[in-house]
């Protein structure tokens, strides 16, 4: 019976830190906000700002792919900084694509919208050319 009394007191303990260490985990609640990408560039006026000046550049058949690589890159560091603003008011752990999360998430895509058309839009529609 001793071997049976050891077992129990090392599974008690072994009990007990875990119940520890799960309190532990769940005193800093994780914050996921979650971004529907298909509506910023639908919605936002700097996006589709963009999107018009690669359609202009289309037209013009110079150099194209160039262009469009360019005009990613400005879209994703612009909105590189948008989130990481977002991220730092609201506390946000993460931050996922809206499509690639089944359930849950603080939804940041209005504001997000809102916050690249304020930065960047009024800045580039003054006639600011930048490029």
């Amino acid at each position: 019976m001793k071997i049976g009394v050891k077992k129990i007191a090392m599974f008690s303990i072994v009990l007990v830190f875990s119940f520890i260490l799960v309190g532990c985990s769940f005193e800093d609640e994780t914050k996921i906000g979650v971004m529907s990408m298909s509506q910023v560039l639908n919605q936002s006026q700097r996006a589709q700002e963009l999107q018009t000046e690669l359609e202009n550049f289309n037209d013009q058949k110079q150099n194209f792919e160039f262009r469009k690589e360019e005009l990613e890159k400005t879209l994703n560091k612009e909105l590189n900084e948008i989130l990481g603003d977002i991220s730092d008011e609201k506390e946000l752990d993460i931050i996922l694509y809206k499509d690639k999360s089944y359930y849950g998430g603080i939804d940041i895509t209005a504001e997000v919208v809102e916050k690249m058309d304020e930065k960047y839009y009024d800045q580039s529609d003054g006639g600011e050319d930048g490029e």
